[in-house]
Formats: structure tokens, sequence, C-alpha cells
């Protein structure tokens, strides 16, 4: 019986189960050293789960996103899409009828509503003309004939404000004309590759 509990007790020992003192067991005595018991790997195991705790919750690190690919200029350098509404200042006396909008003003104000500079003589020729057709010759308040057709640019009311996000109602004020104007440029630019396409008067 006491040769059965030294060897129980050499097993503790070295599975760790029981501290390895002299008193832990005082009725044996070990002259030989024990083999390897089955056990080993076993405590083994049993050893790293006390040390190191649970497993850890692995998360999965993300894979990096690449950044969006940087979209080409469109053309002339028209930044902005079809129909971007464009901030404009409020109402002015400066746009009451009969007032006329000189060629100076009307870059001006083409510069300020997003015309880029590459097209804004062109804009002045259709404005302006060359003699043989022009569509307002600088009238802000010009109506042809009465017809849906309003403005420095001639622009159809209200189809076009609408489509820009100008207000109709102010039509014959040059910053809403040719903000709507820049927007039915760009329109016509992306579908048939000429801004000027819905115009009567071309550029000269």
């Amino acid at each position: 019986m006491r040769a059965v509990l030294a060897t129980l007790a050499v097993a503790l020992v070295g599975c760790g189960g029981i501290p390895a003192t002299p008193e832990a067991v005082p009725y044996a005595t070990v002259t030989s050293t024990p083999s390897a018991t089955p056990c080993a790997p076993r405590c083994t195991l049993t050893l790293a789960i006390a040390k190191d705790g649970p497993p850890p919750t692995l998360t999965p690190t993300p894979e990096p996103t690449s950044a969006p690919a940087p979209t080409s200029r469109p053309v002339n350098g028209l930044a902005a899409g079809v129909g971007d509404v464009i901030a404009i200042p409020g109402p002015s006396d400066r746009w009451a009828p009969g007032n006329y909008t000189g060629p100076d003003e009307v870059r001006s104000i083409a510069r300020e509503v997003g015309w880029p500079e590459g097209v804004i003589e062109e804009l002045v020729g259709v404005i302006y003309g060359d003699g043989t057709c022009a569509e307002s010759r600088g009238y802000a308040d010009r109506n042809k004939a009465g017809g849906p057709y309003y403005g420095l640019l001639q622009l159809e009311g209200p189809f076009w404000f609408n489509y820009a996000g100008q207000p109709f109602a102010r039509w014959a004020d040059a910053y809403v004309n040719l903000a709507t104007g820049l927007a039915v440029y760009r329109y016509y630019l992306a579908r048939s590759g000429y801004g000027w396409a819905g115009w009567e008067c071309q550029p000269p």
C-alpha cells in the first residue's frame, strides 16, 4: 500500500499536483528516477491554461481599403455636375426691368457663378452676337415676342430654371440667368459634346 502511495505522490509531483517537498511524502524514499508518465503532455496543457487563462478572442484585422480613384475633370474645366445648384446673391434692384448689362459685367458675374475662363468669351458672343444673331444684346429682362424664352441667355422657362434649382421669378436677374445657363450648357456638353447645342445663336 505504501509503495502505491509513494508512486502516486511521485506522479503528482511530476505533474505539478502537489509541492515537491520532503514533507509531502514523509513515508517514501525514492531511489530511482521515475520514468516519464503518460500524463506529462496532459500536465503541460493544464499548466498552460492555468498560466495564460482562456484562449484570447481573435479579432480579424480589416483589410486596408484603397482610396477612391480621382475622377477626371470634365471638359473645359467644368468641375461641377450637370444641374448642380449654384449659390447666388439675393434679389437686387440692379435687375429692375430695362436695365442693361454690359459685356464686362457679364464676364464678372459669369466667373462668380462658375463659368470657366475658357468659355466666357463664347458666352459673351452668344449674348451680344456678331451682328447677325444675339440672344439678348445685354438686356437682362428681354423676353422674345412674349414667348417662353427669358433673360440674357433666352432660356426656356420655367423648365430650365427648375432644372437648375434657380427661382424662375428672378429670370431677369443676371446671376440667376447665367447660373441657369451654365446648368443648360453642362447638360448639352454631357450629352452631345457641345455645350451651345441648345441655343439659336452660336458663338461668333
